[in-house]
């Protein structure tokens, strides 16, 4: 089972919810680590989670935010 349908069971939400959660929460870190540490640790874990972008675009959608304010 992946972390998405994971989120989405425990929450007891659908799987685009959980991306939308998921890329809010782990996008405010990576803008956060980009604010604080430097860009590059903030681009390591964009790279380490391949789907961010697209949990973040999913975010921005259903939450109404801008959520790809930095790539990181």
């Amino acid at each position: 089972m992946d972390f998405i349908n994971l989120l989405a069971g425990q929450l007891g939400v659908e799987p685009e919810k959980a991306q939308a959660l998921a890329g809010s929460v782990i996008g405010g870190v990576q803008r956060a680590v980009a604010d604080r540490e430097d860009e590059g640790v903030a681009r390591e874990l964009g790279d380490a989670i391949p789907e961010l972008s697209s949990w973040k675009d999913r975010a921005a959608s259903l939450l109404g935010g801008d959520e790809e304010e930095d790539e990181g």
